[in-house]
């Protein structure tokens, strides 16, 4: 009896173990699930609140902006009375400016193919001194140059003179005329050429006397017995003198730099956007902003080759007159071919780069417009209808819609 009563209380005692072993967790777990909805809930009405106040936000913006606008145009006139521009399209005559360097169009080092020591002459070689073209700027010592060439004719006279009697017997009809060219052949006179041979016969016979080897060293001897002499290429004047008289004159050396004072070329740097504008033989006025002074020219060449960093190519101008100097710093203002239908504008009155504004019904409306070329300061434009009336007035927070008052 004593065995089944404890056997009851150890049953009783499990059974109640086991269910406070239970609860615990299922507390934990229904804790937890609490906590995740509460979060969820909180979260969702965060972000309705945010959005809603947002919108709010956002509402109140456009209203603030709708109110100002309508409270702006209310206003009959913005400030001052504004000025109009009557449009009236025209052919408009296009032209940009171009800077550049002016450099002389004939320039040439003096250079001289022999040697020998300078000799003075009839104008001193130094800066400034001005030649004519053809005129001897340098003449050196030839007098050894001379006389060998003399020394090669008399060889040449000799040779012939041996010849004479071959030719009186065996080539009697020939004797004459070698005769008369031996009888005028002079060492101080450039030679003259061998008479023309009667037969293949007495031409075989001159050959074989080394006649005419002879006679082409001396044509060469006198070609550069001639170059003793440096003449001037072109009339201009002497920008660079490197030698003196008495001095010695080395062959390929540069003595000298003559320059033609009279004709220069412009190298203007243009851009390349306005290179279409151009072409070879397009007038040119050309000023000097330093003395006010203007000239004409034209259009010479074009260079091919544009500058990577400047984005401009070099268009080279010819002009000619007084005042003009090498490395003077000019202007060239180039005019292009007309613009039909078209007016010009300050630049400053584009909106956007490609609208304006003009006047209809005392309100503000954005026109669109086509730039067609820009000129400094001010566009060509297209687009606008004649008689429109083109804002001539900075307005400060102009808008589409917005009233204005035309200045009478």
């Amino acid at each position: 009896m004593k065995a089944n009563n404890n056997q009851e209380k150890s049953d009783a005692s499990k059974e109640s173990t086991s269910k406070t072993s239970k609860w615990p967790l299922k507390r934990i777990i229904a804790t937890i699930l609490t906590l995740v909805f509460s979060f969820i809930i909180v979260m969702l009405c965060s972000s309705i609140v945010s959005a809603w106040m947002g919108a709010s936000e956002e509402k109140a913006e456009q209203m603030k902006l709708e109110n100002a606008k309508k409270e702006a145009e209310s206003v009959e006139v913005i400030g001052d009375e504004v000025r109009v521009l009557l449009v009236s399209n025209e052919s408009v005559k296009s032209g940009f400016s171009a800077q550049g360097r002016l450099r002389a169009y004939d320039k040439t080092d003096v250079v001289a193919e022999v040697q020998g020591m300078m000799k003075p002459t009839d104008k001193r070689f130094k800066i400034g001194t001005r030649y004519a073209k053809d005129e001897v700027m340098i003449e050196m010592d030839d007098t050894e140059a001379r006389l060998g060439l003399k020394s090669q004719k008399a060889q040449l006279h000799t040779a012939i003179t041996a010849m004479m009697p071959d030719l009186k017997i065996d080539m009697p009809e020939s004797y004459n005329q070698w005769k008369s060219y031996l009888d005028a052949f002079d060492v101080n006179r450039p030679i003259k050429d061998f008479p023309k041979s009667k037969s293949d016969r007495e031409a075989y016979y001159v050959s074989t006397k080394n006649l005419h080897t002879q006679y082409y060293n001396i044509k060469s001897a006198e070609v550069r017995l001639g170059k003793y002499q440096v003449r001037a290429p072109f009339s201009g004047v002497l920008v660079a003198a490197n030698v003196n008289e008495g001095g010695l004159v080395r062959a390929g050396t540069p003595l000298g730099t003559l320059m033609n004072s009279g004709t220069y070329e412009m190298e203007a740097a243009v851009q390349v956007a306005d290179l279409k504008y151009i072409k070879n033989g397009s007038s040119v006025k050309v000023v000097s902003d330093d003395s006010g002074k203007s000239w004409n020219g034209k259009v010479k060449r074009i260079g091919d080759i544009v500058d990577a960093t400047t984005q401009t190519a070099t268009v080279y101008i010819g002009l000619s007159g007084k005042g003009l100097r090498e490395g003077q710093y000019l202007r060239a203002i180039i005019n292009t071919s007309a613009i039909s239908k078209a007016m010009e504008v300050p630049r400053n009155w584009l909106v956007n780069n490609d609208k304006l504004y003009v006047v209809k019904d005392d309100q503000l409306e954005l026109k669109t417009i086509e730039v067609v070329k820009v000129a400094g300061d001010n566009v060509i434009v297209k687009g606008l209808d004649d008689g429109d009336r083109l804002l001539a007035d900075k307005v400060s927070g102009a808008f589409e819609g917005m009233k204005v008052k035309v200045a009478e």
